[in-house]
């Protein structure tokens, strides 16, 4: 089962701001599973090993909140956003964090990449380590939030993607919408994905 493909069921049409980035690649997926606990809701993807760079242990992505998953998130978007893009803290952090589904992912227990998904369906904060990119892990992180994204019901996704990746978002059926604006002094375009409109399977699905 693709997570990406997906038919998202009826909630809502608004969407918040917020900023995404994400890196393309596609190592293929080898399993997938679910896991619930008493204490909270996990879904869990578990993929291929990437490349030589990284172990030969499976690369695990969490879906969890903001009190589960935001130090392993945060440690992520300090050194892609804060550090890299120069992106301001008080910017960085908002009260979205709190009530949004966060994914990270995980390679011999270190947190490589992160995204998350608000209850209006937006998408945002997306993130891959610098070490870690063009492995498959924005698409896997996409993936992930899209199929949660389905269970609550969304019918409307929707992002601010910087430029660079409107392709990579492209892929998984999102479309550019507007004209090109500045967010935390980067270029962005907002793009949305509809579940009523058929979209191409990602390269490689």
């Amino acid at each position: 089962m693709d997570p990406a493909s997906l038919d998202l069921g009826l909630k809502t049409e608004a969407c918040a701001g917020a900023r995404g980035q994400a890196v393309a690649g596609k190592p293929p997926l080898t399993q997938e599973a679910f896991f619930f606990s008493k204490t909270g809701y996990f879904l869990v993807f578990r993929f291929s090993p990437l490349s030589m760079v990284c172990s030969p242990d499976s690369v695990i992505i969490k879906l969890g909140n903001w009190e589960a998953l935001g130090p392993d998130a945060s440690s992520i978007r300090e050194s892609v956003f804060i550090a890299e893009q120069q992106v301001p803290r008080e910017l960085e952090y908002d009260a979205w964090d709190a009530v949004s589904t966060h994914a990270v992912a995980y390679q011999d227990g270190q947190s490589v990449a992160t995204g998350r998904l608000l209850p209006d369906g937006h998408i945002g904060r997306m993130a891959v380590h610098a070490h870690y990119r063009r492995l498959g892990l924005g698409g896997k992180i996409l993936d992930a939030l899209m199929a949660e994204a389905k269970t609550l019901g969304m019918a409307q996704l929707c992002l601010h993607a910087q430029v660079q990746a409107i392709p990579f978002y492209a892929t998984r059926g999102f479309i550019a919408h507007g004209n090109t604006f500045q967010e935390a002094g980067i270029p962005h375009k907002e793009m949305f994905w509809r579940a009523n409109e058929l979209h191409p399977p990602p390269e490689g699905a």
